[in-house]
């Protein structure tokens, strides 16, 4: 991706054959700093990752589901069991419930609290 990013940064490189909303606009045409182009034009390195997660399921069956180029499931593995934290059969509110008790209440302390009082001793009225 990030050959792709440097050599082809700031190109649009495809017009697609149906309507889009404006919406799309910024999802399609990054790295692109225009505001009247069409939503149907995309940028290059839009165009990389619609290919890349758009035909993952394809390199799958052509390559098998354990193969080099499924990088999601490698990226996945890199993140840890931080990525299945509300997996199936996990109950969020008992995951919230023992988080919350861990956190601990600290009292705040700021060199403000009571400066009117401070200052009106100082002066000394």
């Amino acid at each position: 991706m990030s050959w792709i990013n440097a050599f082809f940064s700031g190109y649009v490189i495809l017009k697609l054959p149906f309507p889009l909303t404006i919406k799309f606009k910024s999802m399609l045409q990054a790295g692109v700093a225009t505001k009247d182009m069409d939503p149907r034009w995309m940028s290059s390195i839009s165009w990389y990752f619609l290919c890349i997660f758009g035909l993952q399921s394809v390199f799958n069956f052509l390559l098998g589901s354990d193969n080099a180029a499924n990088q999601v499931a490698a990226q996945m593995g890199q993140m840890g069991p931080q990525a299945q934290m509300f997996g199936p059969g996990q109950d969020p509110d008992k995951q919230f419930q023992a988080e919350a008790e861990n956190l601990a209440v600290i009292d705040h302390y700021s060199v403000l609290d009571d400066i009117e009082d401070r200052l009106l001793a100082s002066v000394g009225v």
